[in-house]
């Protein structure tokens, strides 16, 4: 790209760039177009894009994003946290009820074992004893 003095084709006056992105003489008030060449309109927009101010903007743009990201991600963090919590307490809470039944019942069939030993050391005691009397009675005789 070759850098020129723009100058008026009418009056050879200076031409000024207007806000339009038009050229204007100053001297006759003529308004000029300019026609680029392919070359010259990439030029211009790989310049806009890798402008400062663009920059900053994507730069802007994906730290907003990034940071939204980041929100939504320790939000759904924060989140399963509670629902893993929720569950083991779930799960504890049914752990540690099995459990007592568990020992309840344990209880339950030790005091029906004791029971039933106790009844079958008297039964055992009482048979003993009719054949301890019946031996004697046997030898008493004889």
């Amino acid at each position: 790209m070759e850098l020129k003095k723009l100058r008026c084709s009418n009056c050879d006056g200076p031409l000024k760039q207007a806000d339009d992105g038009k050229y204007y003489c100053e001297n006759c008030g003529t308004s000029y177009l300019m026609d680029m060449d392919p070359e010259d309109v990439i030029y211009e927009k790989i310049n806009d894009l890798t402008s400062n101010e663009n920059l900053t903007k994507v730069a802007e743009n994906i730290n907003a994003r990034a940071s939204k990201t980041f929100r939504y991600v320790a939000l759904v963090i924060f989140f399963l946290f509670i629902v893993v919590g929720v569950l083991m307490v779930f799960f504890i809470r049914s752990e540690l009820k099995h459990r007592i039944e568990a020992e309840q019942s344990a209880a339950i069939v030790s005091s029906q074992m004791a029971e039933r030993e106790s009844e079958f050391n008297e039964e055992y005691d009482r048979i003993s004893e009719q054949i301890e009397s019946q031996r004697d009675n046997l030898t008493g005789d004889s």
